[in-house]
């Protein structure tokens, strides 16, 4: 059975993280997404057991050492079969850390040394194993990942210990397999390794096809974990349109775009009552205040999405996007483009 020593470790998390550490803890706090990473994105000679055996239980991410908080991104505890158990620390880097070696093994100190104080170690029982994971999605790493190698020693001198993390580089994963065998988990790696946001519309836009196959809970925690990477209003829209939700989006997906879009009606509807009003005026005079408004209503409408087209190609071009990136980004014809940029 599962020992139950964590909660003493509790503190109080510290307030601010990077974007990237708040939207993974929600992707990866689900137990089976961390179940498909251990089983399709780590390798099986690190792991004491098969994940798909064990049995898995998120931990408190807070640690408590000296009287000062110290913190990893996220613990989880696996119990297998023969009785044993394991624990997983995951942290999530978007910037290659030189002291990055270092920090995983304080992480594991801490925990060990909180699990010794828990248990009493009657007898000297040996310590549970600890599998030090680093997920990354920025550029190339180069820093060490071996304790060792973070040492001041002569070239000449043998190698006395070793004490590696393990590094798992998003744009290193098989992207297309993944997706296949575990859906959620893949599409959000493979969004997570773009570089940019046109770059990251463009994974989207080719992530269509998996992400209207999800099942209501795993649209519910991609629409949270997508609403932690939308930048703004103007990308969000730009995602609405790409996935299309009218087309197949999930119950979990509409919802991450609920507050956007129903904002968008709003504006939509002033604008084409005023211009309706006015249009209205004008030609009421000659067909009747009724129907005047009523094709002002209508002309307002498609007049609003023209301009809001107009707006979005206009705030891109601003952004640095070329024309090429704007016209597969939003597809409008190539003369609205240039009637806006010109």
């Amino acid at each position: 059975m599962a020992v139950d020593w964590l909660p003493a470790m509790v503190c109080e998390e510290p307030t601010v993280y990077a974007r990237e550490d708040k939207t993974n803890r929600v992707l990866f706090a689900d137990d089976d997404v961390m179940r498909d990473f251990l089983q399709y994105c780590v390798p099986q000679d690190w792991l004491p057991c098969s994940p798909m055996e064990g049995e898995l239980r998120r931990r408190s991410s807070s640690l408590v050492a000296n009287m000062r908080d110290r913190h990893s991104d996220m613990i989880w505890e696996i119990h297998c079969p023969d009785d044993t158990t394991w624990f997983v620390l995951l942290e999530f880097q978007s910037t290659a850390d030189a002291n990055m070696a270092l920090r995983m093994a304080r992480y594991s100190l801490f925990l060990w040394s909180d699990w010794e104080r828990a248990q009493g170690n009657a007898g000297g029982r040996k310590l549970p194993y600890i599998v030090p994971c680093v997920l990354y999605s920025g550029e190339h790493w180069h820093m060490a990942v071996d304790l060792w190698d973070r040492l001041a020693v002569p070239k000449t001198m043998p190698r006395r210990f070793h004490w590696p993390f393990l590094l798992i580089n998003t744009a290193e994963l098989d992207a297309a397999n993944l997706i296949e065998v575990s859906p959620l988990l893949g599409v959000a790696l493979y969004l997570s390794a773009s570089k940019n946001g046109a770059e990251f519309l463009r994974a989207v836009r080719r992530c269509r096809e998996p992400i209207r196959r999800f099942n209501e809970k795993q649209g519910q925690i991609f629409a949270e974990w997508l609403s932690g990477w939308t930048e703004g209003r103007e990308q969000a829209e730009l995602i609405r349109e790409i996935l299309k939700e009218d087309e197949g989006m999930t119950l979990g997906l509409r919802k991450v775009f609920e507050g956007e879009r129903e904002e968008g009606r709003k504006e939509g509807r002033q604008k084409g009552r005023r211009e309706g009003r006015q249009e209205g005026r004008r030609e009421g005079r000659q067909e009747g205040r009724q129907e005047g408004r009523q094709e002002g209503r209508q002309e307002g409408r498609q007049e609003g999405r023209q301009e809001l087209l107009m707006e979005k190609i206009l705030h891109l071009h601003r952004k640095g996007y070329g024309k090429a990136e704007i016209l597969d980004l939003l597809e409008p014809d190539a003369d609205a483009y240039d009637r806006v940029v010109e």
